[in-house]
């Protein structure tokens, strides 16, 4: 129990508390880490296009963006974000994006060592969050570019992999953006700060900023040796491997390296580039066989000569008493800052720290919605878009009497259509809107940029079907397709489907062999208390990216309803990459401003 932190940092040690704890390791939370790890952003002088932000930039050129008044800045900006930072954040990145322009930043990045923050980003997946659990050849929805982040071109990253040119404006795989994101924290520096494979289940905080004595010793059990968190960066000490050793075992050494990149002793700053390519990815290796993504080339070379780069740091003394693992120092807190005490399991074993500030970084696809029906715990059941294993898996069953069902009408129940199609399985496409209702997203994706999207929509309109009781499904000889508007599903049971016609007022059962849920998700906030609804506009309902987000100031990003919290992302209905980055701009100055005083 003594070392119980130690159970979910591996090789990164803690001190007695971090200064800020975040939860979720997709996009939005690597540009948190990025700018808590000492970068700042600073204007580079360019003329921007926009003349309302040009009219206000040149008196910042000599600080950084961080000690500026972000609210100024970001004022009269318009754009795809309800978030004037977030879109402060996207002219800056990427001016004129919105006119399909590859217009270069008009911001530089300076690494300032001093400025660190200590840190800690937990995930329960890989790093790069829901990017690792889509199909790996799926094409992403964004362009590429608009998925890249902070100083590191995504377009550099796949020209070198691929030893070809990349159109600037180009829509990217969804599996080679998922490795991109697992390179940019490596060559970075920030994998020291990533914790793969946590799971979070109790998040709370202790009222009196102080912590009483009572508190911090019913803590002390859980708070791991003071070693520098810093240091975790560089390779780690024979005492914090031992540690590990101890933990985990010798047996698990080599699987726990893929999650945590400083056991193998991964340091851009004392690796000589021409053997980074051999590293394995942050979290998995290449013989992955469970369907995830295998890793792709790390590749040498900065991608950015003006930025500066994080030198090797010395790790600090043990403590004196590192050897029982615990810290009796009290945290040091401002009057205006609080405890969070966190807790959950990492590979079967439990963890438990404490973190001067908390920030919630979850996407919304951790839980599917369950359709709340009978049968639904069937195992001819699954949520979301489904593997090509897992299609190959289940062909030999298929056939036109025995269909697949697929319930939803958003991307990813297209998706799901798509790559069964591509698999030759017959479909039975079932959703509960009209299929020439305006508001689906399918039927307003520009054929141009999203072919696909606008083939499954023709699909949807032109193989529209009546099915009546005692009926069975015909398929056309052209597309085994078949979709079934104005209907939802009522029950389930081996091999059949009970679905109800709404606008008939009928129920009909077709044979099935597989269904597929595709009907949205949310986000998993079970840790924290009531499961933050609280913490939404509308507390009695449900939470919604666009309509019931969580309550957050609009530059800092705080919560209105607790002191200390931070969102970002899909949380503050930032759902789209380019724009869910932008919270770190305004998370990372108030951090900066609360712990340097």
């Amino acid at each position: 129990m003594a070392t119980g932190a130690n159970q979910l940092i591996g090789t990164q040690s803690l001190s007695n508390d971090v200064d800020v704890a975040i939860i979720g390791n997709g996009p939005s939370a690597i540009a948190l880490s990025f700018l808590l790890s000492g970068y700042r952003p600073y204007w580079n002088g360019t003329r921007h296009p926009n003349q309302f932000l040009a009219s206000k930039l040149p008196d910042t050129h000599s600080q950084s963006l961080l000690d500026q008044d972000l609210e100024f800045l970001s004022e009269g900006l318009t754009g795809r974000s309800n978030n004037p930072i977030s879109l402060l954040f996207d002219h800056l990145l990427q001016p004129n994006a919105d006119l399909g322009l590859n217009t270069p930043p008009a911001i530089e990045w300076r690494y300032h060592k001093e400025l660190a923050i200590d840190h800690v980003v937990l995930g329960r997946g890989c790093v790069g969050g829901s990017w690792n659990d889509m199909p790996s050849d799926l094409q992403s929805l964004s362009y590429a570019q608009w998925l890249q982040l902070p100083d590191m071109p995504v377009s550099d990253y796949i020209s070198e992999m691929s030893k070809e040119e990349t159109a600037a404006l180009e829509r990217g795989q969804c599996g080679v953006i998922a490795q991109y994101y697992q390179h940019y924290v490596k060559r970075k520096g920030l994998h020291g700060r990533f914790v793969c494979g946590a799971e979070v289940t109790h998040v709370r905080r202790l009222e009196d900023a102080s912590a009483t004595d009572g508190q911090m010793a019913s803590l002390r059990p859980f708070l791991p040796h003071c070693v520098s968190p810093v240091a975790s960066c560089c390779t780690p000490s024979p005492l914090e491997h031992k540690t590990f050793m101890q933990l985990f075992g010798s047996d698990c050494s080599s699987a726990m390296a893929n999650d945590c990149p400083s056991l193998n002793g991964f340091s851009p700053h004392r690796v000589p580039s021409s053997t980074i390519s051999e590293e394995p990815c942050l979290c998995m290796s290449s013989s992955s066989s469970d369907g995830s993504l295998s890793s792709g080339p790390v590749l040498p070379g900065n991608y950015s000569s003006r930025s500066m780069s994080p030198s090797s740091l010395e790790d600090k003394p043990v403590g004196d008493e590192a050897d029982n693992g615990r810290c009796t120092g009290r945290p040091r807190l401002a009057s205006d800052e609080h405890l969070w005490s966190l807790s959950g399991t990492r590979r079967c074993r439990p963890f438990h720290f404490c973190a001067k500030h908390l920030v919630l970084a979850v996407g919304t696809s951790d839980e599917p919605r369950r359709l709340n029906v009978p049968g639904e715990d069937l195992d001819i059941l699954s949520y979301g878009c489904p593997t090509p294993e897992k299609l190959r898996s289940i062909a030999p069953s298929v056939d036109a009497m025995r269909p697949v069902v697929v319930v939803g009408c958003g991307l990813t129940a297209a998706d799901t259509v798509i790559l069964a199609l591509q698999y030759g399985l017959p479909v039975v496409h079932v959703f509960a809107r009209a299929v020439a209702d305006t508001s689906l997203v399918l039927n307003r994706m520009p054929p141009s940029v999203y072919p696909e999207y606008v083939r499954v929509s023709k699909l949807m309109q032109a193989q529209a079907a009546l099915v009546r009781p005692g009926e069975s499904v015909v398929f056309n000889n052209e597309e085994p397709y078949v979709s079934l508007p104005f209907h939802h599903v009522l029950s389930l049971a081996p091999g059949v489907c009970t679905l109800q016609d709404a606008k008939h007022q009928r129920e009909v059962s077709i044979p099935c062999s597989y269904v597929f849920v595709a009907a949205g998700s949310r986000p998993n906030l079970s840790f924290l208390s009531h499961s933050g609804q609280d913490l939404l506009f509308s507390p009695s309902t449900e939470f919604q990216c666009r309509t019931n987000p969580l309550v957050v100031d609009p530059v800092s990003f705080e919560s209105k309803q607790v002191r200390g919290l931070y969102a970002m992302g899909p949380l503050v209905g930032d759902n789209f990459v380019r724009f869910a980055i932008g919270a770190s701009l305004g998370i990372g100055q108030a951090l900066a401003s609360k712990l340097r005083r």
